[in-house]
C-alpha cells in the first residue's frame, strides 16, 4: 500500500501545520503545495512579511533584520535561529512531548477544569522504535534541476547493494514502514526496496527534501546558502523531524524497524535533533551515499545512535561522498 505525505493531510496532527506553527502562522492545502519549492515560497513569504513587524512570534521568536543583513553571512546565527537543544546540556525527557507524566498531568487538568474528579491512570510505552535513515545513491551534481539530478551507474549499484543487505539483515525483523524523500535521486534509490520488500506499506514524504537545515557553526567557505534558505527549509526539515521521531504510542505492543531514505543534511539535522545536540553541529558529520545511520528510541523516551554512516556493506569500490 502506498501512501504520499504532502505538508497538509497528515494523518494525525499535519507536519505541514507544524512547520506553520513554527512560524506563528496558518496555512491552507491551497497556499500550499505538494512540492518543496511551494513550501518554500509560502514560507519566505512569512519571513520578509515578519521583517516589517520586526517579529515572527512562535518559534522563532527573534528580531528579523532588514533584507540586506537577511542576506548576509556575517549575521550572528541566533540573531535569527532558535536553538532546539537544552540550554543546561542535560537530557530533555519530554523531548517528544510524549513523556507519559507530562500527558497525565495534561489530562488532569482538562478534566479538573471540566469538573472531573477522577485521575488518569499513568499509561508507558513499552515498545522502542529503530529507525534506519539512508543517504541516497551517488548522482549527476552537474545538472541544473530535481529531474535530471539522477542516479549514476554507480548510484545504482550502490542502492541495489543496500537494499539487498538490509533485506537480509532484516529478515527476522522487517520493517514495518518504508518512507522516501520525493527528489529524483532519493525516489530511484528507493526502487530496489520497493522490490526487496514488496509487501511493506510505503510512503512518500516531500518534508524530506534536501534543504539547509541550521547555519553551521563553524560557517562553511564552500555552503553558503542564503539565509532565508535556512529560514524556510529549517521549519521544513523541522516538521520532518517532528512528523518521524517519537517514542512509540502506548499501543504499539512490539519494537518496530523504518526506513528512510533522504538526503544528507537531512540525516545529520536528525541526528543532532534527535540526540538533543545544537543543531549547528550538523555539517560536522560527513555521509557517505547509501550509507546507514541508525538510532533506536527506547519507550522511556531516551535516544541512541546505533551507527553512523556506516558503509560496512558496501565495497570499497562502491563507496563515494560526492
Amino acid at each position: 500500500m502506498w501512501r504520499s505525505v504532502h505538508p497538509i493531510g497528515v494523518a494525525g496532527a499535519s507536519a505541514g501545520a507544524v512547520a506553520a506553527a513554527l512560524l506563528n502562522k496558518s496555512f491552507s492545502s491551497s497556499t500550499i503545495g505538494a512540492d518543496g519549492r511551494a513550501i518554500e515560497t509560502s514560507f519566505l513569504r512569512v519571513a520578509h512579511a515578519s521583517s516589517d513587524s520586526g517579529s515572527t512570534g512562535g518559534a522563532f521568536n527573534h528580531k528579523i533584520p532588514s533584507p540586506p543583513a537577511l542576506f548576509s553571512h556575517e549575521l550572528p546565527i541566533d540573531s535569527l535561529f532558535d536553538d532546539p537543544s537544552p540550554a543546561n546540556g542535560k537530557w530533555d525527557n519530554n523531548w517528544d512531548k510524549r513523556d507519559p507524566e507530562y500527558i497525565r498531568a495534561q489530562m488532569n487538568h482538562s478534566r479538573r477544569d471540566s469538573g472531573g474528579d477522577s485521575e488518569r491512570e499513568l499509561v508507558k510505552p513499552t515498545a522502542s522504535r529503530r529507525i534506519i535513515l539512508i543517504r541516497h545513491g551517488q548522482y549527476n551534481t552537474s545538472a541544473r534541476c530535481d529531474v535530471e539530478r539522477v542516479l549514476t551507474d554507480l548510484g545504482h549499484e550502490q542502492a541495489n547493494a543496500t537494499a539487498a543487505h538490509l533485506h537480509g539483515a532484516l529478515s527476522g525483523s522487517a520493517p514495518s514502514l518504508l518512507i522516501h524523500s520525493t527528489m529524483t535521486r532519493a525516489v530511484q534509490t528507493f526502487k530496489p526496496f520497493q522490490q526487496q520488500f514488496s509487501d511493506i506499506e510505503k510512503k512518500s514524504c516531500d518534508l524530506l527534501r534536501e534543504g539547509a537545515p541550521y547555519p553551521p557553526d563553524p560557517p562553511s567557505k564552500t555552503y553558503r546558502p542564503q539565509y532565508h534558505q535556512f529560514y524556510t527549509d529549517g521549519a521544513r526539515i523541522e516538521a520532518g523531524f517532528r512528523q518521524y521521531f517519537q517514542r512509540a504510542d502506548v499501543d504499539q505492543k512490539t519494537d518496530s524497524v523504518e526506513i528512510i531514505v533522504c538526503h544528507a543534511n537531512v540525516i545529520r539535522y536528525f541526528v543532532c535533533r534527535a540526540l538533543q545536540l545544537p543543531p549547528s553541529a550538523w555539517l560536522r558529520i560527513s555521509l557517505a551515499h547509501c550509507s546507514l545511520t541508525v538510532l533506536d528510541i527506547r519507550p522511556n523516551g531516551r535516544v541512541s545512535l546505533r551507527s553512523l554512516g556506516d558503509t560496512g556493506h558496501l565495497a570499497k569500490n562502491l563507496t563515494t561522498y560526492h
